[in-house]
């Protein structure tokens, strides 16, 4: 799918926290996954953050946030990108574990959470 919208990213949960990284089916972490590189590596096309800004905008509504300056759905938005693909190397082995974000914390610029990294080597 080129396009993330909210029917979309609702059909990746079931609730608010089910959009949450940790939480997302594979299906969805798959399909972010290339807009998540995108992102990161500042791609310049129209609807590349659709599906992150859809995420980011859902968790700040449920949090009560009715409007955002574009700065800080930025912040946000790069905050969440991050949690997402800490969540992917997760998957893929990389990561053992880490302190897995809520609702209410994912955007907190000042959580400090270790992340423990599997060393053997192995996939």
């Amino acid at each position: 799918m080129e396009k993330k919208s909210l029917e979309y990213i609702r059909a990746c949960a079931t609730n608010i926290e089910g959009i949450l990284p940790h939480n997302l089916p594979d299906f969805c972490m798959s399909e972010l996954s290339s807009e998540a590189e995108k992102i990161k590596e500042r791609v310049d096309e129209d609807g590349v953050a659709e599906g992150f800004v859809n995420i980011v905008m859902l968790i700040n509504g449920y949090r009560g946030k009715t409007s955002m300056e574009h700065d800080d759905i930025i912040k946000d938005l790069e905050i969440y990108v991050k949690i997402f693909s800490l969540e992917r190397l997760k998957r893929l082995g990389f990561v053992k574990k880490y302190e897995e974000p809520t609702i209410d914390n994912i955007f907190d610029e000042s959580r400090e959470f270790d992340v423990v990294i599997d060393k053997s080597g192995r996939i």
